[in-house]
């Protein structure tokens, strides 16, 4: 869950870390890249880090301050109340958006559709109104968009002024596999953080470890090599899908 458990997004955490030491870390991230790289664990691990009541500087291997260029990655401490709440996914502060929540909408008639797509209303109810409510643990909030590219244009038209200027101590990240169906508006809102596929020797390590997780899909996914698919399966075959 924390910053520190990504593997082999080196950018990424170059990134991360330079706004996070600097103190400027943006409103809103866009997350894109290959299904199954790391894209939401590092989301988690960001939104860990700014809900911590307690974060703290881990100093890195060798290996990594190399690629990374510091000494040290700023992340959540792990052990507080907020860091257990966040691994328990409890944390009232944090909030996941994703198109299935189409079935909690309060609105019967809204409830009904097949929420292929993350809608607007999906939008206003799950994560414009929510940024407007007081943080409950005082420390901000954070909204992790799952699928992000299937905001459809008139949701992401409402979202705008959110990505732009949101409530004090509120943070939106948008995970993608591409921007393309992204409208240049919210792109432009967004500060954007490339993750690269994984290496093919540190997947077949981890597709070794749970080769008896696997279906039979999967292994035709890993069989056809690391273009975003056998990272997608390594992702399943971790959560036992």
């Amino acid at each position: 869950m924390s910053l520190l458990d990504v593997a082999y997004q080196f950018g990424a955490q170059q990134a991360l870390q330079r706004a996070l030491s600097g103190d400027r870390v943006p409103h809103a991230y866009l997350f894109h890249g290959p299904d199954g790289v790391g894209k939401e664990l590092m989301a988690m691990g960001l939104a860990q880090r700014l809900l911590c009541a307690n974060p703290r500087d881990f100093e890195l291997p060798d290996e990594k301050q190399q690629h990374i260029g510091v000494p040290s990655l700023s992340a959540g401490c792990g052990k507080c109340e907020d860091c257990r709440a966040i691994g328990a996914g409890t944390h009232p502060d944090l909030f996941l958006i994703y198109r299935q929540l189409i079935r909690e909408h309060p609105d019967r008639e809204i409830r009904k559709r097949k929420g292929l797509d993350i809608g607007v209303d999906v939008i206003r109810y799950f994560l414009i109104e929510k940024t407007m409510r007081s943080s409950s643990r005082g420390r901000g909030k954070v909204f992790l968009v799952r699928e992000a590219d299937r905001i459809t244009a008139q949701a992401q038209n409402s979202m705008l002024k959110t990505l732009e200027e949101p409530p004090a101590g509120t943070f939106l990240i948008l995970l993608v596999q591409s921007v393309d169906r992204l409208l240049p508006t919210t792109l432009s809102r967004c500060q954007a953080v490339r993750f690269s596929t994984l290496p093919d020797s540190f997947v077949r390590e981890k597709m070794t470890q749970h080769a008896s997780n696997l279906t039979e899909e999967q292994r035709e996914w890993y069989a056809r090599g690391s273009d975003g698919s056998i990272g997608k399966a390594l992702q399943r075959a971790e959560e036992g899908l």
